[in-house]
């Protein structure tokens, strides 16, 4: 739901908003619910108002964490949010938000519904076109009487009549029609001749993890649950297709077609012709299936229990799984026959977990699919890799049996603990390498499985080990899990072992603004000024991204603003550099030196200059920066300004004092060779070269000024910081090849 309003008021901005584009990161991982939370806030900001449409709280499957969210929302009195609940009467709503001031309560009646009841009505019975006049009006005036505001009651009971076929048959389903829907449900589930794949299938609709395909619904019952010692694939139970199914859960399934498609999280194995998405048509139904009503009722046989529903999909998935492991390769043309498959390999592990323990005949099917014989283990991580780059697409169908992991360190990657538990207990080694992570306790760290990491570390894993790439700190410190990094603390990890991809684990998690974890390394005794073979120290990282929490911590735990970073130089003139004019404010007001140098861009106001962001150059000129300093490879913050063509930029630095010396001319010939005729004219408005001389031409070729495409802190690579994209200065480089221009010529640009 966040996504969806964040992307909405996206639609509504001019332009990508810029905290969305700071929660991008390159696109290498999911954001939290935490930082989607404060970029909505962020994003909020940029908006006179905000009028924010939530309905059916009552029917949000994680309530408290929405309900909390928007409480949250309620207590930041910006002025600007304006918000509409709609909701049941909840026990839990009703506490959360009775007794605020600021919520105006309207309660609906269900006698308000009565209009769009009768319009629907009228509707559909205009379309039974088989019925006399008389049948219509009588039916009519019945469902009215009983609808009680109930459109659901009215919209199952015109579900019904219209399977009758004489006007007899209409009167007697009148004559017995349900008071209530519990009524009319206990009548469909009756009436089924097939009540244990109904069953199967409502509780799929019920527990699935996100929108079912009407093809992967229909194919969850190919998997028999009562087969004996273990559930098992069988093909010979797939319906003849998905018609039969949404037949068997007609009254209690309601389908979408077409571009609705677009919603789900599908992968491009459903490529081919997809018939539509499937759910339960009403909140009630799942309601009734759980309630202790249909417990004492006459289909108690479809009560369905939360726990064991979960257990049985996790059965259904892993069953067929297994039975994947008999193709030797996965692809789109393999997958064909099998439309569940990308399901089954997404969700077991939380289906499992949810299942709330590991029971048989779960644990036995987990066991097999762990085992090292067979090719289902190698299959499910073609189609689930959680060494995958990118969250939100974990299909690798190329992925070589070569490449594929030990089965401990996919146990550590999904956090089962249990089963890591038991592979090491039969001889796993908790030191062999494979996978991105090459360490099962790095990728049990990476994924916030700290009880897994805990379990590793009893066995004799190395704390501190790591090969090519990060130590097991380094990685949960920059994914922010707090839990696992106090594991990692507790059993010996070196708060500042350096190296890896990223720094220092302080660094990265500076870097990523991970404020709890950056309290907890300080007070483990981290190293607060360190400074990285190839990355900058704690604090020119988070003034880099804009953490202005963590940037305040490191203040406050005496961090040195002046202290030299790595390419970008100190704090100061990376924050300059990114733009981020808060953090740049900040650090001035807590010592930086506004012309201090170092790094590849010089000062701080040659950095901003270059990058043209005008609100930084005049706060650093307000704290007395040098407007004509030099240093870097960027020359005076003028020239900064030239290269890219800032000309807005120029003009303020020439109204503050900026000369251009002997470098105006060569200023000049640059923009006319690379037609800035903005920037040519600010020069010859400012006199800064003789019209009729072009004697102090000095010859300098910035054709060659090195565009470094290196990433940033700002962008894609968490190893290195962000750099210039600027050249050599004007005396580096002569070449016999540049362009001159006359006296004329220059003279030319003024007409």
């Amino acid at each position: 739901m966040l996504r969806s309003v964040i992307c909405q008021l996206s639609h509504q901005s001019a332009g990508i908003p810029l905290p969305l584009m700071e929660i991008y990161g390159g696109g290498h991982q999911q954001p939290s619910v935490a930082s989607l939370q404060l970029t909505f806030e962020k994003i909020v900001d940029g908006f006179e108002h905000v009028y924010l449409v939530l309905d059916a709280l009552d029917e949000c499957t994680d309530r408290e964490k929405l309900l909390a969210w928007i409480d949250e929302i309620f207590r930041w009195k910006c002025g600007n949010v304006h918000v509409l609940l709609s909701s049941r009467l909840e026990a839990d709503i009703e506490e959360r938000f009775g007794c605020l001031d600021i919520l105006s309560r309207v309660s609906l009646s269900g006698s308000s519904a009565d209009t769009d009841i009768t319009n629907y009505l009228d509707a559909m019975l205009s379309k039974m076109v088989r019925w006399d006049a008389q049948t219509r009006v009588r039916v009519r005036s019945v469902l009215l009487e009983g609808a009680d505001g109930m459109f659901r009651w009215v919209a199952l009971h015109v579900e019904e009549l219209a399977k009758c076929h004489s006007r007899r048959s209409v009167e007697v389903q009148l004559r017995s029609l349900p008071k209530d829907l519990d009524g009319v449900y206990e009548r469909i589930l009756l009436r089924s001749n097939n009540q244990h794949d109904l069953k199967q299938f409502l509780l799929w609709l019920a527990f699935s993890q996100r929108v079912l395909t009407v093809e992967e619904l229909t194919d969850v019952i190919t998997v028999d649950l009562s087969s004996g010692d273990l559930p098992w694939y069988e093909e010979d139970l797939r319906y003849f297709g998905p018609t039969d199914m949404l037949v068997t859960c007609s009254g209690f399934v309601t389908t979408s077609q077409g571009d609705s498609l677009a919603n789900f999280a599908l992968s491009c194995i459903l490529t081919r012709w997809c018939a539509g998405a499937v759910k339960l048509a009403h909140m009630s139904v799942k309601e009734y299936l759980l309630s202790t009503r249909i417990k004492d009722g006459m289909v108690s046989f479809f009560s369905i229990d939360e726990r064991l529903a979960h257990s049985a999909i996790a059965a259904t998935c892993l069953s067929y799984i297994l039975h994947l492991g008999g193709l030797l390769s996965v692809n789109t043309s393999t997958l064909e026959p099998f439309p569940l498959a990308l399901y089954a390999a997404q969700y077991w592990t939380l289906h499992m977990k949810l299942g709330r323990g590991v029971e048989s005949p779960v644990w036995q099917l987990m066991v097999r699919l762990f085992s090292q014989d067979g090719n289902a283990l190698a299959n499910w991580i073609r189609l689930e890799d959680p060494d995958s780059v990118v969250d939100w697409d974990r299909v690798d169908y190329e992925k070589s049996s070569s490449d594929i992991a030990p089965p401990l360190y996919y146990a550590s990657c999904f956090g089962i603990e249990e089963l890591a538990v038991e592979l090491l207990r039969v001889g796993a080694d908790v030191h062999a390498q494979g996978g991105l992570h090459e360490y099962a306790l790095i990728a049990a760290s990476y994924h916030g499985q700290s009880r897994v990491a805990q379990i590793l570390l009893e066995h004799g894993a190395h704390v501190n080990a790591h090969g090519e790439g990060d130590s097991a700190l380094q990685v949960a410190s920059g994914e922010g899990h707090t839990d696992v990094v106090k594991v990692l603390l507790q059993n010996g990890a070196d708060v500042n072992a350096p190296g890896g991809r990223t720094g220092t684990a302080l660094r990265v998690a500076s870097a990523n603004g991970r404020v709890a974890v950056v309290r907890l390394l300080l007070e483990h005794g981290a190293n607060i000024n360190a400074l990285g073979k190839r990355s900058g120290t704690a604090l020119q990282s988070a003034s880099t991204r804009g953490q202005e929490a963590v940037v305040r911590l490191l203040l406050e735990h005496g961090a040195d603003t002046n202290a030299p970073g790595w390419r970008n130089g100190p704090a100061l003139q990376s924050a300059s550099f990114a733009g981020k004019e808060k953090i740049v404010r900040l650090l001035l007001e807590n010592g930086a030196d506004v012309n201090a140098g170092g790094g590849i861009n010089g000062t701080a106001l040659q950095s901003a200059s270059f990058k043209g962001f005008l609100d930084i150059i005049r706060l650093l000129i307000e704290h007395g920066a040098d407007v004509n300093a030099r240093g870097g490879k960027l020359g005076t913050a003028i020239q900064a300004a030239l290269i890219r063509g800032r000309v807005a930029v120029a003009q303020l630095l020439l109204q503050n004092g900026a000369v251009m010396g002997s470098q105006g001319g060569e200023a000049l010939q640059r923009a006319i060779k690379v037609d800035h005729e903005g920037v040519a004219q600010v020069l010859l408005d400012s006199r800064v070269v003789e019209e009729e001389s072009g004697s102090n031409l000095a010859t300098v070729d910035y054709d060659n000024f090195n565009d470094d495409k290196e990433a940033n802190e700002n962008g894609h690579n968490e190893s290195e910081e962000e750099y210039s994209d600027a050249g050599t200065s004007g005396d580096d480089k002569k070449d016999s090849d540049t362009e001159w221009y006359s006296a004329e010529d220059i003279s030319s640009i003024r007409t």
